[in-house]
């Protein structure tokens, strides 16, 4: 994973504030306003801030990825995650090898699925974001890297972030830029959206139609660490629509997370209205909120989260009505102890099921590649493409078999 070297275009300095609590990865030891372009002469128009830090980014997942260092450690690739509290999630103990970190804490560590993970915890540390340093952090690393150290990026860093800074996230250009609050002007042809803040964690107000039914009012999370497009919660009035299809939605510290997959008929987040969305309807939900916003949505706009000001700033870009699609072969990938991806989960009757393809095949290559569990995502995007023939290679019980089929949309 790489990215351009980051710009560092002015020297103010911020420390994120101390508050709310650990959310994503649970600890159990222990009115819509649009800011309309400015005539040239008016010179009361507010301008445009400088910012403190500007940085270049990876993606993995439709997330954006930055680089971070803790204390002295090597150069850790972390999701830039709404869903994480004050500090950093690494995965990997080893990353964090000659850093100067010290755990002081053990710890069970919740998230996605029903399951949790063993963990530590260390704080008192400095986060460095480029030049810029975030002091008196908490580190939280799990005991053995497991699966999710193995799909191209680290860990994870959140509200530390958020709560300092004014932060523009542009999917388009793949950079971050961090903005001091107190002087922060929204640029002209954004849309200013209203936030609520509940334990460091964004939420907006939203209205989804599913089907013929009639518009319901829903609160979302607004999750940069989610790669979906949206997820709602099913209620009595909240359903997965006709046609929906019962699959793998993630997976996480906790384990799998299984639920339906189906598309609603238009998502409303303040003045836009995107249609025919991809939804999950997960089978144990977050039962904090209605559902949640993720990255394959949010990535269609320029976002600028502004927690100090409590508002979300969106600026649609040429992607905002590209059809939203899922994985249309069938299968989930995932990778096993030896970093190799193999098939954990097989929709009944999708293309990869009538090729042949079952659980527990290893993945030897795809269209003729050999591709390693870092570059899952890759993988991902490739099986999202409608009409594409995949060749896959792979092993089964020590025999090698070949399977190809066509990509189709499951839903």
């Amino acid at each position: 994973m790489s990215a351009s070297q980051p710009q560092r275009v002015a020297t103010t300095r911020r420390p994120a504030r101390a508050r709310g609590r650990y959310a994503r990865f649970a600890l159990t030891a222990g009115a819509l306003l649009l800011a309309l372009p400015a005539r040239a002469d008016d010179t009361s128009a507010p301008q445009p801030a400088a910012p403190v830090l500007r940085l270049p980014c990876a993606r993995a997942f439709h997330t954006l990825v930055v680089p971070v260092r803790i204390n002295d450690s090597q150069v850790l690739h972390c999701i830039l995650d709404t869903g994480m509290p004050e500090g950093v999630f690494i995965m990997d103990p080893a990353k964090l090898a000659g850093s100067g970190v010290e755990f002081a804490i053990a710890a069970r560590l919740n998230g996605v699925g029903p399951g949790s993970a063993a963990g530590k915890i260390a704080y008192g540390t400095t986060v460095h974001l480029a030049d810029l340093e975030i002091p008196n952090q908490r580190v939280i690393v799990l005991d053995e890297p497991g699966p999710l150290a193995r799909i191209g990026f680290d860990g994870a860093i959140g509200a530390s972030v958020f709560q300092a800074y004014v932060v523009q996230m542009d999917c388009a250009q793949n950079t971050v830029t961090l903005y001091a609050p107190d002087s922060y002007a929204p640029p002209a042809a954004t849309t200013a959206v209203p936030l609520t803040l509940a334990n460091t964690r964004p939420f907006v107000a939203a209205t989804v139609r599913i089907g013929d039914g009639a518009p319901v009012p829903v609160e979302l999370m607004v999750d940069t660490g989610a790669t979906k497009s949206l997820s709602l919660n099913p209620t009595e009035i909240v359903a997965a629509p006709r046609g929906a299809v019962e699959t793998m939605l993630s997976s996480g510290v906790g384990g799998d997370n299984q639920g339906l997959l189906g598309r609603i008929r238009e998502l409303q987040v303040g003045p836009f209205t995107l249609v025919d969305v991809l939804s999950e309807f997960p089978k144990a939900p977050d039962a904090d909120r209605g559902g949640t916003i993720g990255m394959d949505l949010l990535q269609r706009f320029t976002v600028t989260l502004d927690y100090p000001h409590e508002r979300m700033l969106l600026a649609p870009t040429q992607r905002v009505s590209a059809p939203f699609r899922a994985n249309m072969s069938g299968i989930s990938l995932w990778p096993n102890d030896a970093g190799e991806l193999y098939v954990r989960f097989v929709l009944a009757d999708s293309p990869a099921d009538q090729a042949g393809v079952r659980v527990g095949d290893v993945v030897r290559s795809i269209n003729g590649k050999t591709w390693p569990a870092t570059e899952l995502s890759a993988v991902r995007e490739m099986f999202r493409q409608p009409g594409a023939t995949v060749r896959m290679e792979l092993e089964r019980a020590g025999a090698t078999l070949e399977v190809h089929f066509e990509l189709k949309p499951l839903v």
